[in-house]
């Protein structure tokens, strides 16, 4: 493949690929959350017009005991994580948290008192 040619298409893949974006003011921010054994991630976004933009993301390799959490511990590390890096944002903008665990039912879930 000629030089000019090969330029021309890494100039092109590089075009394509997804871009991080700014948040306006007032914008409603999601955040992903994931955990498998090995890691746990994030990712910031927002919706403009259907489509969700990346803002930020958030990663962290899981070493010694982390790696022994349950898998809502790891969701929660993750989510401590984040806050931790990305505290501005969660202060100025409303967010939403997504996951495919059931955080909520957890968090709500009531722990048997002893009497």
């Amino acid at each position: 493949m000629p030089p000019a040619n090969a330029f021309e298409e890494l100039k092109n893949y590089l075009a394509g690929l997804p871009l991080l974006v700014k948040p306006s003011p007032g914008d409603t921010l999601y955040l992903y959350l994931s955990a498998t054994p090995q890691a746990v991630s994030s990712v910031l976004i927002r919706e403009e017009e259907g489509k969700q933009l990346s803002i930020y993301y958030v990663s962290k390799v899981l070493n010694g005991a982390e790696g022994r959490y349950t898998p809502i511990e790891k969701l929660a590390l993750a989510l401590v994580i984040t806050a931790r890096r990305l505290r501005p944002y969660f202060l100025s903008h409303p967010l939403g948290v997504k996951t495919n665990a059931p955080l909520k039912q957890t968090l709500e879930s009531r722990i048997p008192q002893d009497d």
